[in-house]
């Protein structure tokens, strides 16, 4: 575990610590973590996604959804002011906490959860929380298993390694690695 761990952050602490973000994407209301990558073509509306966390190409997170309050479902009858009124009234935050994984194509729902660690699989759609570490897929995403065993899930959360500046990380990875030959 230390060792992948310290290969991973050797390779990114030769850039800045500014997410990784493809000029295709479309990011709009939305806060990136440090060292967060964002592949090409994404769509994220209103969002806040973690340090380390990672996006394949062709995520959409967080996008519009259609007014079934009303007697039709086209919103192109709708005035800009009650479309921004549905919007603000629905509003919601779409969180990718640390170190998570978004397969290619995934789709979040707006106001999910995705939890540190976790993975979601290419082409799932999110309707609901991802607990940390866990694997889900499918539409709607379901549960496949945990990551890691309960116990490497707790050292992991315990450490709370990606709120640590670059320096203090890398001294950590260095002593842990040291203690555990």
């Amino acid at each position: 575990m230390i060792a992948s761990l310290k290969r991973r952050i050797a390779r990114r602490w030769r850039r800045p610590s500014a997410a990784n973000i493809w000029p295709s994407a479309l990011v709009y209301e939305t806060k990136v973590g440090d060292y967060a990558y964002v592949g090409p073509e994404c769509r994220i509306f209103q969002a806040e996604i973690g340090a380390f966390a990672s996006l394949g190409p062709r995520v959409i997170i967080g996008e519009t959804e259609h007014l079934t309050e009303h007697d039709f479902l086209s919103n192109s009858l709708l005035t800009t002011a009650e479309r921004a009124s549905y919007d603000a009234d629905k509003a919601r935050i779409t969180v990718l906490e640390p170190d998570c994984w978004i397969g290619a194509g995934a789709i979040l729902r707006k106001g999910v959860r995705i939890g540190h660690g976790a993975v979601v699989g290419a082409g799932a759609v999110v309707v609901k929380d991802v607990p940390p570490y866990a694997i889900v897929a499918g539409v709607p995403a379901r549960l496949i298993r945990m990551r890691l065993d309960e116990a490497r899930r707790a050292a992991l959360e315990r450490t709370r390694w990606w709120e640590l500046p670059p320096n203090a990380l890398l001294a950590k990875i260095k002593n842990e690695a040291v203690g555990d030959k």
